[in-house]
């Protein structure tokens, strides 16, 4: 058996050293592969945003270095969430002008039990709004000004407590848990 040592390591034994490496293994796929369904993203790798670019999210769209974790993967014409939280991460330049984050969605409902979908959403743990989310419609909510002036990451986080599975709501078959449908995002300088 051939002893391998990893940098920093202090094994004495093959059998230790081995145990430690799968270990070592097995953590790095794991760190690699979670919360990133639908996504390739993860917060630090954000690409920079220009104010006013259109997020697409339909399968010919730009949205992937966007989406972070909690997103499904991209139908024709827009993205679903998946799950009860979705993450975005953008990375926008200073600026002394007001912003608000504009978005196209609609909610997953089930009228009478739900006829709109609630929305949380926050930018860097900051609640910035609260959206009730039925047919297709523009959305939007305006960024704490100290957030933007200096420029840097921007993280969105969308909470949908009454995400629920289609095939749970007798609504077809899918069994992914949705909340918000997402066709465009903006953030625009407004005033």
């Amino acid at each position: 058996m051939r002893t391998i040592n990893l940098p920093g390591s202090n094994c004495r034994s093959s059998g230790m050293c081995l145990a430690s490496s799968v270990v070592a293994l097995l953590a790095a796929i794991l760190l690699t592969s979670c919360g990133d369904h639908g996504g390739g993203s993860t917060a630090g790798s954000a690409p920079a945003y220009s104010y006013g670019t259109k997020i697409s999210f339909a399968t010919a769209g730009n949205a992937a270095p966007y989406r972070v974790s909690g997103w499904s993967d991209p139908e024709e014409q827009f993205t679903w969430t998946e799950g009860d939280t979705a993450v975005l991460a953008i990375r926008v330049p200073a600026t002394e002008e007001g912003v608000a984050l504009k978005i196209r969605a609609n909610g997953f409902t089930n009228p009478p039990d739900l006829p709109a979908q609630p929305v949380e959403v926050s930018v860097n743990n900051r609640k910035i709004a609260d959206w009730e989310l039925g047919e297709v419609a523009e959305h939007s909510a305006i960024l704490p000004p100290e957030l933007v002036k200096e420029g840097g990451l921007l993280t969105f986080t969308f909470k949908m407590p009454k995400a629920v599975p289609p095939k749970a709501a007798g609504k077809g078959d899918d069994p992914r848990v949705l909340g918000m449908c997402v066709h465009e995002v903006e953030i625009r300088k407004v005033g």
